[in-house]
């Protein structure tokens, strides 16, 4: 039950993170443009 729970935790940082680097990656491409 834990190691289910870790990778969960860990999945949901990752879609986080990615979500985070996204955002800010396409902040600065929508200002430049």
């Amino acid at each position: 039950i834990l190691h289910v729970c870790c990778k969960f935790e860990t999945g949901r940082v990752k879609l986080l993170i990615s979500g985070a680097l996204d955002s800010h990656l396409l902040v600065p491409n929508k200002q430049k443009t």
